[in-house]
């Protein structure tokens, strides 16, 4: 017990709870920029919340957007809050992909190109000799068949528009404000991923009752519903097996005594799987601690196959009673490592988290 307690105390007292979904699939085994490039943009994407705030009117939509603005700003758990897009954004990411225009060409185009072209230089001179044709003359000498035009335009397939700098997507009957927020860390924290879903929920409520509708969506979020479901179920799971092996015990054995005993087991038992799991992968996610929570029966079984030796003689002394079951239990101790050391195999973090805690 000594043991596990200095070991616990090393371990635990760091960051060592994992919450992101990505954590429980295998890292791949790719290039080194590859793997570098995958990793930055998994973090971009860990970060990204993308809000929507539906209304009647652009102007209701917009006013909705600037006090969700502000209710996030207030939360401080974001380090850039995007409402309002520079003007000069587009004209940026336009030049910087013009000097790869020779090597870009959307599907539409290309599906034109093999069919018809006769049908591309006619839709060109119909776009040149149109109201903005002179818009289109500008880069004409570098891009005679305005194919890259035709690609950038190609990259807003939903017709986004900006008012008052503020992306806007007309749907149906209302119309969406867009609004980008990015997180200050892609690993969140079990007491920030809780804010994040309050807020979420209470921002929710606030548009409502102001007359909008609000749409939320991201890797984070999910992470904090999985978060917030994976401790319901932990405290539904682990009160539910504690409360019916209590039952269980008081009505089998009539005292008090094996239940505490059991109650030591079980809980030496998972507080040293935690430790181990922490001390060798770094971290364990919080979907290792759930299948733990639901396998506090399997640990109880050894203790309860010594009590129930209490019952087979008269006279019954412990040590004989240990000594009688022990091959018993070894064999199957030996038949669970076995079943979980397969799982020690797997690429899959998530199942190798699941095979050590569960031993």
């Amino acid at each position: 017990m000594l043991v596990i307690a200095l070991l616990g105390g090393k371990a635990l007292t760091k960051d060592w709870l994992e919450t992101g979904f990505l954590a429980l699939l295998p890292a791949s085994e790719q290039q080194p920029e590859i793997a570098k490039a995958v990793q930055q943009h998994n973090e971009m994407r860990d970060r990204k919340v993308i809000w929507l705030v539906g209304a009647a009117t652009s102007e209701a939509a917009i006013s909705l957007a600037r006090q969700l603005k502000q209710q996030l700003q207030q939360s401080q758990l974001f380090k850039v809050i995007l409402l309002e897009l520079p003007q000069h954004r587009i004209s940026q990411q336009y030049q910087q992909l013009f000097p790869y225009r020779y090597q870009l060409l959307d599907a539409k185009t290309r599906a034109l190109l093999s069919k018809n072209p006769q049908d591309l230089l006619s839709q060109n001179l119909a776009a040149l000799y149109s109201p903005m044709g002179q818009i289109q003359t500008a880069n004409l000498e570098r891009d005679p068949l305005l194919l890259f035009s035709r690609y950038f335009a190609a990259q807003n397939p939903a017709k986004l528009a900006l008012e008052q700098g503020i992306v806007i997507l007309p749907d149906n009957n209302k119309v969406w404000a867009l609004l980008l927020a990015d997180l200050e860390d892609s690993h969140l924290q079990l007491d920030k991923l809780e804010r994040l879903h309050t807020l979420a929920n209470s921002t929710s409520q606030l548009i409502q009752t102001a007359g909008g509708e609000l749409m939320v969506t991201g890797m984070p979020l999910f992470t904090a519903y999985g978060a917030d479901s994976a401790k319901q179920e932990i405290s539904t799971v682990g009160l539910g097996s504690s409360i019916g092996i209590f039952v269980l015990l008081l009505m089998t054995f009539r005292s008090v005594l094996p239940l505490l005993l059991s109650f030591i087991a079980i809980s030496s038992g998972l507080f040293a799987a935690l430790a181990v799991s922490v001390l060798v992968f770094g971290k364990i996610h919080i979907i290792t601690l759930i299948f733990g929570a639901s396998l506090i029966g399997v640990a109880d079984d050894y203790a309860l196959h010594f009590f129930c030796d209490s019952f087979g003689a008269k006279n019954w002394q412990p040590r004989l009673g240990l000594r009688y079951i022990f091959p018993g239990l070894v064999i199957g101790l030996l038949t669970n490592l076995l079943s979980y050391a397969g799982l020690m195999l797997s690429p899959f973090p998530g199942l190798q988290e699941v095979a050590l805690f569960s031993a």
